[in-house]
């Protein structure tokens, strides 16, 4: 059998030929991810300040709320104006979603009344009323804002404010939120409970 090294030290140098290498294509890799975030973050920095900036604050105080046709339609012509200004930065599904709300049909008294209170989603894979294409619109406008926030390292809305404000698709991920808000309270209020039921019963 050949040995593959006669010696500690031709083994010591390969394995510190192998390290330099390591290190030289980690090195390259985390430059190359803060290079592409940095690029990354500029192109979300732009997108927020011609296009979802002014989206959000626009429809923010309607966001997921029922109205007639005439009240969503005022605003979406002005979401639209602000996607035609901010041209290629604006998502081109977005520009489907205000095409198809302008030729959806409308919704009956039964489906205004019932929407939102579906039990898990809110969307059908087959929008057949204004009303879906206009929470569609404000779901992309909502999800899209939080995505380019989170990129740029801004500050996002937190648990309290989106509750505060309703700003949730239906009413299953709204009772679900204050679940999750009200958990830690739940939870102690849980422990109390069984210590003193534990209490109680050594007691007796």
């Amino acid at each position: 059998m050949i040995k593959m090294f006669n010696t500690p030290e031709q083994m010591w140098n390969l394995l510190n030929i192998v390290a330099t290498l390591l290190t030289t294509l980690i090195g390259a890799w985390f430059t190359m991810q803060v290079f592409y975030g940095g690029k990354k973050a500029d192109a979300a920095n732009m997108q927020l300040e011609k296009v979802y900036g002014p989206l959000f604050t626009l429809v923010e105080p309607y966001l997921f709320h029922k109205m007639d046709r005439k009240q969503c339609a005022a605003l979406v012509d002005q979401i639209e104006q602000i996607v035609l200004n901010g041209g290629y930065l604006a998502d081109p599904m977005l520009k489907d979603l205000i095409r198809n709300f302008r030729t959806a049909k409308d919704c009956t008294p039964k489906q205004y009344n019932e929407y939102q209170h579906k039990w898990l989603y809110v969307f059908t894979e087959t929008p057949d009323h204004y009303l879906e294409y206009w929470f569609r619109i404000c779901n992309h406008i909502d999800r899209t804002y939080d995505k380019l926030c989170l990129i740029c390292s801004y500050p996002l809305r937190n648990r309290s404010y989106r509750l505060d404000r309703k700003q949730y698709v239906n009413s299953f991920r709204l009772a679900f939120a204050w679940v999750i808000f009200l958990l830690p309270v739940l939870i102690w209020f849980a422990i109390i409970l069984i210590v003193l039921i534990m209490s109680a019963l050594h007691a007796s």
